[in-house]
């Protein structure tokens, strides 16, 4: 039970701004881990780091996982892990990528007037 007061060391945590770590969701950890793993032993471990990523190649990946998803199949026929783990896995990857200048930025800018069919 809390009595509203907060601990020194909460305090000083919030005053050094520390990571708030606390706030993660563990369960997932296992899955994230696992999809991790399977992406290391097909393509390399850390690859994204090793050698640049383009945008493009990953934007095809976390579509088809979502798109996978929204059609009703939950788990990865070849990992055997959620689809949604994937899409995790595909966002974490290009986000530690941009932060360290491996990532090539080759998205379409190009908009279209007017999506076909709308009037």
């Amino acid at each position: 039970m809390s009595d509203g007061k907060q601990s020194p060391k909460h305090i000083r945590a919030m005053k050094d701004n520390k990571d708030p770590l606390e706030y993660l969701v563990y369960s997932m950890l296992p899955l994230d881990a696992a999809v991790h793993k399977s992406g290391a032993l097909k393509y390399g471990e850390r690859n994204w780091l090793k050698d640049k990523i383009c945008a493009s190649t990953y934007e095809g990946a976390m579509l088809r996982h979502f798109v996978a998803w929204a059609r009703g199949e939950d788990m990865d026929p070849e990992s055997g892990k959620p689809h949604l783990t994937h899409l995790r896995a595909c966002c974490a990857i290009v986000l530690d990528s941009q932060m360290h200048g491996t990532f090539i930025d080759n998205r379409d800018r190009v908009e279209s007037k007017r999506p076909i069919g709308d009037e």
